[in-house]
Order: structure tokens, then sequence, then C-alpha cells
């Protein structure tokens, strides 16, 4: 069986992709196609997920081989939910503004502990990010 192994890890990434992409859009209540523009984002993260969780017969995880590292940097949150960071890369600075903003929550920065938001402005990297209520999590606007 040629390719088998290559077929099943496309299968497996299709999978989560799907999956997450179906989570998010129900969450927020929208009907999104393929060129959305949240949907790389959704495979990229897929894809961490995937090399991060899934034991091969070895009993290691693809990301354990590679960087020698057993448990994951941080807590993962579920992707496209809202959540509230810190702007400025996690740093908490006294000032007028407050502190935490709303976001939604993309993926992760590989090789270091932040964690990748994307707001009203773009995208951005944060250290800190505080989940929401199930009740306050909906944010189509934030999400398109």
């Amino acid at each position: 069986q040629a390719g088998g192994v290559q077929e099943n890890a496309v299968k497996r990434m299709k999978e989560k992709t799907r999956c997450l992409w179906k989570h998010a859009t129900e969450r927020h209540g929208i009907v999104a196609d393929a060129s959305h523009k949240m949907l790389p984002w959704c495979v990229r993260y897929a894809g961490q997920l995937v090399t991060r969780t899934v034991v091969g017969p070895d009993g290691m995880t693809p990301w354990r081989r590679v960087t020698g590292r057993r448990q994951l940097p941080k807590r993962l949150v579920p992707w496209g939910e809202k959540v509230l960071f810190v702007e400025g890369g996690g740093k908490a600075k006294a000032g007028l503004n407050p502190m935490w903003q709303e976001a939604i929550f993309i993926g992760t920065v590989d090789g270091s502990e932040e964690y990748i938001v994307s707001t009203a402005h773009g995208c951005q990297k944060t250290s800190n990010v505080k989940r929401v209520n199930v009740e306050d999590g909906r944010d189509p606007v934030l999400f398109e």
C-alpha cells in the first residue's frame, strides 16, 4: 500500500480542520465558505494539534520527536474562540487604556510560548489570554 501513511496524515488533517471550522462557525453563528480569511489559520492550528497530540507506534508525538519536549508549552485554547488578551505581547503596562482587549484565538507560535490572536486591527502575538464565558464567546463581527 504505497502512500498509506501520507494518505492517513492528509485524512487526519482534513478531519481536524473540518471539526475546528464547524465548531467555530457554529459558535459564532455564521455561514462561511472556503474563501474566508480565517480558514488558513484553522488549517495551521489543525496541524499544530495533530503534531502535538497524535501518538505514533514509538509512543511519541511528532512534536516530542522533533523538540524532545514531552508536554505542550501552554494550555490549549479552542480554535476560533473569543478571548481576552493583553496588548503589547502580553506584558501589562499601566495606563488609561483597558488592559484586556477582545480577540479571536487562532493559534500558537512554534518555538515560543506565545498565542496568536486576531483583532479588528489584524493579528498579534501575546503571552497571556483569558477565556471568556460561553455566553460572551459569540462574536460574529470579530470572527469576520
